[in-house]
């Protein structure tokens, strides 16, 4: 089962109308708690938040009945969608970090392909940082398949050779210069629900 637009714009909606937290901010405890597993401390020191605003976080996605009492999250919207997407890393040489979130629905690649430059700008303004992000690209069927919108010819084959390009069918492939696990995970997740919402 492939992950539609609705998918993502239904999952952020769960998050939307918290006041004093972004959906960001609040999608990144989630990732780093209850799909990671990870505690306040341990939260807190990948996401580089104060455990106290962590704690507040997590008693407040309770609150809300996001999360049950273990940390497990019980919105059917936000379950699916962690219960769905991949997150798979392709390689980590050359001085780049590879990441491919995948099953995506051809719909949502095909629209992410053609406005590859405002995904981009999502994910800039997501991580704060213009050069945290070299190219972005769609795989839409087979592995060798991958194609990188308004990239050279060449930066592509630099990137495509010698690494791993198994098994990322119906994937959006993002080559980081920096890359920061959750943090920078959640801002994909956080990006593609902006443009699916976007006209």
């Amino acid at each position: 089962m492939s992950l539609q637009c609705s998918d993502f714009i239904e999952a952020l909606r769960a998050l939307r109308n918290v006041q004093g937290f972004s959906e960001l901010t609040l999608l990144q405890v989630l990732l780093a708690h209850s799909w990671k597993g990870l505690g306040r401390v341990g939260a807190s020191k990948v996401l580089k938040m104060s455990e106290r605003r962590v704690r507040k976080i997590i008693e407040y996605l309770r609150v809300r009945g996001l999360i049950d009492d273990s940390g497990g999250v019980i919105e059917e919207s936000l379950k699916k969608l962690f219960n769905t997407l991949e997150i798979k890393t392709i390689s980590n040489n050359k001085g780049f970090h590879i990441t491919a979130y995948a099953p995506l629905s051809t719909h949502l690649l095909e629209m992410a392909a053609s406005r590859i430059v405002d995904l981009r700008d999502y994910l800039v303004i997501g991580t704060g940082s213009s050069s945290s992000i070299w190219m972005i690209g769609v795989s839409l069927g087979s592995a060798r398949g991958i194609i990188f919108p308004r990239v050279p010819a060449d930066y592509v084959s630099k990137i495509l050779e010698g690494d791993s390009w198994v098994e990322l069918e119906n994937s959006l492939v993002v080559v980081w210069r920096v890359y920061e696990g959750i943090r920078s995970d959640s801002v994909v997740i956080h990006s593609l629900a902006q443009l699916c919402a976007s006209p």
